[in-house]
């Protein structure tokens, strides 16, 4: 029995980046059946979306997602974005023939410098995973053209007591590519006040069987969902500027970012991109309070980086971060 649900349905849309992204939080209306679908209009059109999930892993089976853009009135064959199973997860990569349409990973970029006007997610069980699992849906749609500087405020000073933790204390044959598990996991156990999960066992849940990576975003925080349950919503977005971080760490949330160096004062040159936990803001200094996985021990993972020089390397990142928050203040 194919569920479907056409522009309406729990939407609560929230713009985290001005007028260039919106993101549409969708709670299931129904776990009947063995599909569910999901369409939703985007005023003012976009040029890229990242689609994040919170559901429970299925015991049994795995949970597939497409998805379907809307490009000059007609609709996109559906895409494969991503499985998630019981003990596998992956993403892909594809371009959408004679449509111009790309998924690579997270991302799902329109083309030949097109515009969207709607999408459609499409969640489909398959052996045997219940729906009853599957709770909520966010949807991040950006207009890239739109992105302008970052403003600076006068922000007050705050600091979240989350734990250092070191990907370096980790096997060598893996420790170098652990950041985005490493920092997810801190701000699980920070939320949570869980510690009997270890940084490889998260790691393991994340692994992007696809592309061999443990970076993937939307892997990430559909595990951090896994771990903390309700009425935790987690998911990928892209923010403004420093002030959404601030905004969210003063109500007592950590968030985690994606940066590439130059960082100066940063434990590696960051070149590839690296993740890393905002956990406070000092105003006397102008510092952005880190938890840096990149340092050798628990213990020196605690970082300071000059604003300037974080927001240079948090740009070259688009303001990515993983996001946290409790269902009801959606």
């Amino acid at each position: 029995m194919l569920r479907r649900i056409i522009f309406i349905g729990m939407l609560m849309a929230t713009s985290v980046f001005g007028n260039v992204s919106t993101v549409h939080h969708h709670e299931l209306a129904s776990s009947e059946g063995d599909h569910y679908e999901w369409a939703q209009a985007v005023g003012g059109g976009f040029d890229e979306l990242l689609i994040s999930w919170n559901a429970q892993r299925p015991e049994q089976g795995a949970f597939q997602l497409y998805v379907s853009l809307q490009v000059d009135g007609v609709w996109s064959p559906w895409a494969f974005y991503a499985l998630w199973g019981s003990n596998n997860q992956f993403t892909t990569q594809q371009e959408v023939q004679e449509f111009p349409m790309r998924v690579y990973q997270d991302c799902v970029s329109v083309l030949e410098g097109k515009r969207a006007s709607a999408f459609r997610v499409l969640v489909l069980s398959v052996d045997g995973a219940p729906l009853g699992r599957f709770r909520a849906l966010h949807v991040t749609t950006t207009d890239k053209s739109m992105r302008g500087p970052p403003k600076k405020k006068s922000w007050k000073a705050v600091s979240l007591p989350v734990s250092g933790l070191s990907q370096m204390t980790q096997p060598d044959e893996v420790k170098e590519r652990l950041c985005s598990p490493t920092s997810t996991l801190s701000v699980v156990r920070y939320l949570s006040g869980a510690r009997d999960m270890s940084i490889l066992q998260f790691a393991d849940k994340v692994h992007d069987h696809y592309f061999l990576i443990y970076g993937n975003w939307i892997l990430n925080v559909a595990q951090a969902y896994m771990e903390l349950g309700d009425p935790w919503r987690c998911w990928v977005s892209y923010l403004d500027d420093f002030d959404a971080i601030h905004r969210r760490l003063e109500t007592g949330i950590p968030v985690v970012v994606s940066v590439r160096g130059p960082l100066p004062g940063s434990a590696e040159p960051y070149s590839k991109g690296h993740l890393l936990v905002v956990t406070g803001y000092d105003p006397a200094n102008s510092e952005v309070l880190c938890m840096d996985p990149a340092f050798p021990v628990d213990d020196a993972a605690h970082v300071r980086y000059r604003y300037e020089d974080f927001m240079e390397a948090w740009a070259r990142r688009n303001h990515i971060a993983y996001l946290f928050e409790r269902s009801e203040e959606l």
